[in-house]
């Protein structure tokens, strides 16, 4: 298990995010943007469709005798990693690594990060061509991290700036490399894209409150500079270690006139008395008792009563991530293969929330958008 509070932390955000609400980041419904066109709401692109192939290892020879071998770890066996399992084979598949000329090893850890070291013995026990990584919250801190400095070349789905695998080039450090938790300008394309199209706030501030260990993606400089890129100033900037400090800080900032958006980044687990918090419950509370508006980065927040979201696409991640090992497959060096941004997001909107809120989407953002009709994941188109 993790050993830091804030690895606890990050592991208990991020399986709200990823785990515990069962669903996939945008993977069905709706329009997937580009990133540059996500805020202006064009440019729409088709997300691939995959069928679901043969889940036992595959061993292959080609014809010259000559056998690529991949090893695909599978962090947890739920609905979303099976479905990108599955992109990533159909992937392989398509790119010509197959039953021709490889040897496909599965393994799969079953969320069971105490699994680790054995994992990496596998790994290690055979000369591998790549291994791609599907995972949701440790297997990038368990898996890859041990594996960094070796000669096999590790491609993660996502995660590579939170750990650290690349320079600020993008260029990988060593052997490892992959796509990003989510665009490095996310933030400000998404404080754009609610400022613009959502809940105008001219002259008015924003707070944002967020979780200790989220750094990497929410600082307070980070948010800051994001929100200043669209004109709005950042008033306060909440670290809630606890359920009690986010909900104190939404009470607060609900009744201040001169603030237009209480912005949220992770909503906390753990209680002050130490007890592990329901993340639904938390989720319950905010869509509750919050009256103003945010934006989040991922699917699942909007289903359970965020009111939108330029949402990652983790099935295009998957794919993404298997392009990237397919040019390592084909001879291109580790090193050559720099870190990506996610190259696809969903704008993703909550019809219930934005009636609770007494906010009205206009029909431009409408049709561009997933919408859920509600809080329990129905979809309005």
């Amino acid at each position: 298990m993790f050993k830091t509070g804030k690895q606890i932390a990050l592991l208990l955000a991020c399986m709200m995010i990823f785990t515990l609400f069962g669903t996939a980041c945008g993977s069905s419904g709706g329009n997937d943007l580009s990133v540059k066109d996500a805020a202006s709401t064009s440019s729409s692109v088709a997300t691939d469709k995959t069928s679901t192939p043969d889940t036992n290892a595959t061993v292959s020879t080609n014809t010259d005798g000559v056998k690529k071998k991949i090893v695909v770890v599978k962090e947890d066996d739920d609905d979303l990693r099976n479905q990108l399992q599955s992109t990533i084979l159909t992937t392989l598949d398509s790119s010509g690594f197959n039953n021709n000329n490889s040897e496909i090893t599965e393994i799969k850890m079953q969320g069971n990060d105490k699994s680790s070291s054995d994992v990496i013995n596998k790994i290690k026990s055979i000369k591998l061509d790549v291994v791609i990584i599907n995972q949701s919250y440790f297997a990038a801190d368990t898996v890859a991290k041990p594996l960094m400095g070796s000669t096999i070349p590790v491609v993660l789905t996502y995660s590579t700036e939170s750990n650290s695998f690349v320079d600020e080039n993008n260029i990988p450090k060593s052997n490892i490399t992959g796509i990003y938790t989510m665009p490095k300008d996310m933030l400000s394309k998404g404080f754009e894209f609610l400022q613009d199209k959502i809940s105008p706030s001219k002259g008015k501030k924003a707070v944002f409150i967020s979780v200790d260990g989220f750094d990497s993606l929410f600082s307070k400089d980070k948010v800051e500079k994001a929100l200043n890129s669209v004109g709005v100033e950042l008033k306060d900037y909440c670290v809630s270690k606890y359920v009690e400090d986010f909900q104190t800080s939404v009470e607060k900032y609900n009744n201040d006139d001169d603030v237009a958006w209480i912005l949220v980044g992770i909503w906390p687990s753990v209680r002050k008395d130490g007890a592990k918090w329901d993340m639904l419950a938390t989720g319950k509370w905010d869509r509750e008792n919050r009256t103003k508006p945010t934006i989040t980065f991922w699917d699942v927040g909007v289903q359970n009563g965020i009111l939108c979201g330029l949402a990652v696409d983790l099935t295009s991640n998957a794919k993404q991530a298997t392009e990237m090992a397919v040019k390592i497959l084909r001879g291109e060096h580790i090193k050559d293969i720099k870190a990506e941004d996610p190259a696809k997001m969903n704008i993703v909107l909550n019809q219930k929330r934005a009636e609770y809120l007494g906010i009205q989407f206009s029909a431009e953002v409408l049709g561009s958008s997933k919408i859920y009709k509600d809080y329990d994941g129905h979809i309005l188109k």
